[in-house]
């Protein structure tokens, strides 16, 4: 994932090389050593080693009981943290994530769209029992298999660019894994203002995802639930027409409040 500057403007190569180290130690469950991150990075292993330093000097790495490896602290937990408790669309959007689980019984997400996925930022679960085990805060969605990552594609202002740049995995035999077939999936969704998911993230899981638009009209984030089957086959209909409900509920709650593209 890169770093983003402004145009024109050198970025701090020492922050931008501390972040790196930081999204290699996110994206293991594995500790990692000097030089395993200096090899994974292309950097000398002597700066590697004096970043992770003073990483783990400021909390945002830990070594091992064995002081060799490293893996991610808890520091990055504590900005999340705060970033989830100021995050005003995701402040408005809880009651009525609440909401949909009770009626549904089902789980509840919160996505926007963010690094070319689906990121989920609040979810809710029926009884605090999770369904889906992919619909976690913090979790990444593919953009082009699940219900709220094809709603968001569909109507981002930059649609064609990231179609043409996403990778199309298949993860079940329903995945959509064409270009064109893709880009026919994303207009009938601008259509009728709803994607469904139908076995093409996990074989047993479908769900749906709606858009959640502010003051501008803009898209900004989806709104929607995942349902496992065969169990859930006879309330499609019915969380469907829930799912719709609520999100244009929680659109005129955003619209409310004044939120827009920021």
């Amino acid at each position: 994932m890169p770093v983003a500057k402004r145009a024109g403007e050198a970025p701090n190569s020492t922050l931008v090389h501390g972040l790196r180290i930081l999204q290699a130690l996110a994206g293991t469950a594995v500790p990692c050593g000097v030089s395993e991150l200096a090899r994974q990075l292309g950097l000398p292993k002597s700066q590697v080693h004096r970043l992770l330093q003073t990483l783990v000097g400021t909390g945002f790495v830990r070594r091992t009981v064995d002081l060799r490896r490293y893996c991610i602290g808890l520091k990055p937990l504590e900005l999340s943290s705060a970033l989830l408790q100021h995050h005003a669309l995701r402040r408005l959007a809880m009651p009525i994530l609440h909401r949909l689980s009770a009626e549904t019984g089902e789980d509840a997400i919160l996505s926007v769209l963010h690094d070319d996925c689906a990121l989920i930022i609040a979810a809710i679960y029926p009884e605090g029992r999770q369904r889906d085990p992919a619909a976690s805060v913090g979790n990444r969605m593919a953009l082009h298999a699940a219900a709220t990552g094809k709603l968001l594609l569909a109507f981002a202002p930059d649609v064609d660019a990231i179609v043409a740049r996403l990778d199309l995995v298949a993860r079940t035999p329903r995945t959509i894994t064409s270009r064109p077939a893709l880009r026919r999936e994303l207009a009938r969704i601008r259509a009728a203002g709803i994607a469904v998911n139908d076995s093409e993230n996990a074989t047993d899981l479908v769900s749906f995802g709606v858009p959640v638009r502010g003051v501008d009209g803009a898209v900004l984030a989806g709104f929607g639930q995942s349902m496992r089957l065969p169990e859930s086959q006879p309330h499609l209909e019915r969380n469907r027409a829930a799912v719709v409900r609520l999100g244009a509920e929680l659109s005129a709650a955003v619209q409310a409040a004044g939120l827009g593209i920021e």
